[in-house]
């Protein structure tokens, strides 16, 4: 049936396409399929974000299921229903509250309703009941960065730093460190180009979190090189592009031509495909 809705839909047939679709039950083992992609062509087809939800709710009424409750959610975001999508995966979050991605994705909807005083609300409950949320910590930091608020941006990522102190020495936790310092990095060097004259202007925590962050990078490439990981090629990437930064920054901020043409090869050295 499913083939079938398919060739009808090639062939321009909407309507038989959909009706296919519609006879296939819940008992069906295609059945969620065949939901999804009724609801696609709702929404690609007739345009219609009604009956596009409607068809995930009968999925979620056939079986009121964690899994389903996000799948809702999910499909509510991708039509730019963040409120609604809200309500489900705050359902799901009952069901099922140990889920670390359900209760950061619950943040990015917040986020996406533009109400970023409730967001902040929620992403700081969750880290103080939580401390181990560190991606909600990356999101929370973006967030206020991108409000402005460098002083509480820095604050959630100095906290974030302290916290992969007590976590050793591993790899995953060299990944974060280098990701929080790039991103206390881009607040510092952010918050002075709000000034006229931030040109030629030292900001030297800021090239310092890049050193760091430079250092700690060459130790995840050997990691990577060591265990043959399958990320090296983005690790590689990442590296070359600290060292952009921290070229850029000589350029621009102390108008080293010599250290920012050293880290600019540096940067190609790395990764020849660095734009």
């Amino acid at each position: 049936m499913l083939a079938q809705s398919d060739l009808a839909l090639k062939m321009g047939d909407t309507k038989r396409a959909l009706n296919m679709l519609k006879k296939i039950s819940p008992e069906d083992r295609s059945f969620v399929q065949a939901k999804k992609k009724q609801a696609q062509i709702y929404l690609d087809e007739l345009k219609d974000r009604n009956n596009y939800t409607r068809c995930y709710l009968e999925i979620l009424d056939a079986k009121s299921s964690v899994e389903n409750f996000k799948l809702v959610a999910t499909a509510l975001m991708d039509i730019q229903e963040p409120e609604e999508a809200i309500i489900y995966y705050e359902r799901a979050l009952q069901r099922q509250s140990e889920d670390t991605v359900l209760v950061r994705e619950v943040g990015k909807a917040l986020v996406m309703t533009h109400d970023y005083s409730r967001a902040i609300k929620y992403y700081e409950t969750q880290i103080l009941q939580d401390a181990r949320l560190l991606d909600l910590r990356t999101d929370l930091a973006k967030l206020y960065k991108k409000l402005k608020a460098f002083d509480e941006a820095r604050r959630v990522l100095n906290d974030a730093l302290k916290y992969l102190k007590q976590m050793g020495d591993g790899l995953d936790v060299k990944i974060r460190n280098v990701k929080y310092l790039m991103l206390y990095a881009d607040c510092q060097l952010e918050e002075d180009m709000m000034l006229p004259d931030w040109k030629f202007k030292e900001n030297t925590v800021a090239r310092q979190a890049l050193i760091e962050a430079r250092a700690l990078q060459s130790q995840i490439i050997e990691l990577c090189r060591e265990s043959s990981s399958e990320k090296l090629d983005d690790e590689r990437i990442l590296a070359a592009e600290i060292s952009y930064r921290l070229g850029k920054y000589d350029e621009e901020r102390i108008g080293d031509a010599n250290s920012a043409i050293e880290a600019y090869m540096d940067c190609l050295k790395k990764s020849t495909e660095h734009k």
